[in-house]
This record gives structure tokens, C-alpha cells and sequence, in this order.
């Protein structure tokens, strides 16, 4: 079997003599640097315009959990229990929880023996 090439990006063509500077290639230069100026400045924007967005999304969200916190701190707690950490000596409040039980299967596990 022949085994082809591995094919990535073409290479470019090398010359032993530099292209001659003309006032076209001058202009396609300068073309492509201002199109890419430009391409980058919309890009710029987007990003503030998001950075902007994502900011106020999380000045919403603490004034949130800030409203949380103090309707949370308003109402007793029935099922926190407070003990003391022996390492740092601090109160520690530990709260009751339910571990969910694993959905039932609509399986059965058979296992055979060779």
C-alpha cells in the first residue's frame, strides 16, 4: 500500500528574489492592515459592549443574594445545628439534609457464572 503525505497547510512559494515593491502591492498592504484595523475594532467594542452586559448581570445578582441573605437572616433556622470546629475553634453550622435515594431501575442484575 502507498501511504500519502500528510497534507497541512501549503507552504508558501520561496523565491530566491524578493518581488519588487510596486505601488499596487503598496496598496494592497495598506488595504488589508486597514480592513484588519477595522475587523479589530468591532471586536474591541463587542468585547466592552459584553464585558458591560456580564457587569450588571452580577450587580443584579448580589443585590439578589443580598436580598436573600436578609429575608434568610429574618426567619429562624428549624434545622441547624451549630458545634464547634476543633481546628480553628470557630462555630460551625451544619444543616440536615436528605440524601435523595438513587431512582429505582427498571433492571434486575443478573449475573452468570462461566
Amino acid at each position: 500500500m502507498h501511504r500519502s503525505a500528510k497534507r497541512g497547510k501549503i507552504p508558501p512559494k520561496l523565491s530566491s528574489m524578493p518581488r519588487q515593491r510596486s505601488e499596487a502591492t503598496t496598496y494592497l498592504t495598506v488595504y488589508k492592515n486597514v480592513v484588519e484595523k477595522e475587523r479589530l475594532q468591532k471586536e474591541l467594542q463587542n468585547l466592552e459592549r459584553r464585558c458591560n452586559q456580564i457587569k450588571e448581570r452580577l450587580a443584579v445578582l448580589d443585590e439578589e443574594t443580598n436580598k436573600e441573605l436578609k429575608s434568610q437572616s429574618r426567619q429562624p433556622i428549624k434545622s441547624q445545628k451549630t458545634t464547634m470546629n476543633k481546628l480553628t475553634s470557630k462555630k460551625v453550622e451544619k444543616r440536615q439534609t436528605r440524601t435523595p435515594e438513587p431512582p429505582k431501575s427498571k433492571f434486575k442484575t443478573i449475573t452468570l457464572g462461566y
